[in-house]
């Protein structure tokens, strides 16, 4: 029984360890787009809205995404959570080649209420915004910097990941 116990407790701790250290600090600064002002960038082809017209000078995460991309499937309801906790704007951009299948997706998952916008097949966010990998969320200040990059799946409802974003998103 001791040896179950012990067990269990190695493996939690090993899962807490990898949970955690899905935000890893030392790859958020490494992306090109750190330090560029993003106010401007449209959300998509066809609707012409600028990023700063959404965020009402507030940080903001701006997520890439696709309903194909298992990660971004995990990641979604805790920046839907994250959002309607009214801690930071959350604004994400779907990339997949049929805007349906997104609306489906969020219908299915009860994410209505995200901010969604469109990108067929991420060919914008690509080439602007060097979003090479799925998901990808861009951490912004109030000012529309880029502050960080996170690649890779995170749990955005965890404190200390909010810690470390509300701490990139408090810089000039």
């Amino acid at each position: 029984m001791r040896h179950s116990s012990f067990a269990h407790a190695s493996i939690g701790a090993l899962c807490a360890f990898f949970v955690v250290g899905c935000f890893d600090d030392s790859g958020l600064l490494d992306h090109e787009m750190v330090g560029q002002d993003i106010a401007t960038y449209t959300l998509s082809e066809d609707e012409k809205v600028t990023l700063d017209s959404l965020t009402n000078g507030r940080p903001t995460i701006l997520n890439i995404w696709a309903t194909w991309c298992k990660p971004c499937v995990d990641e979604l309801p805790s920046l839907y959570h994250l959002q309607q906790a009214g801690k930071i704007n959350v604004v994400t951009i779907a990339t997949d080649k049929n805007k349906e299948a997104v609306t489906e997706f969020l219908d299915k998952y009860k994410l209505q209420g995200l901010n969604v916008y469109y990108d067929p097949q991420g060919r914008k966010t690509r080439s602007e915004l060097k979003a090479l990998q799925l998901p990808t969320s861009f951490i912004l200040n109030a000012s529309m910097v880029v502050q960080g990059v996170k690649k890779g799946y995170a749990d955005w409802m965890l404190e200390d990941i909010q810690r470390k974003v509300f701490s990139l998103t408090e810089k000039d």
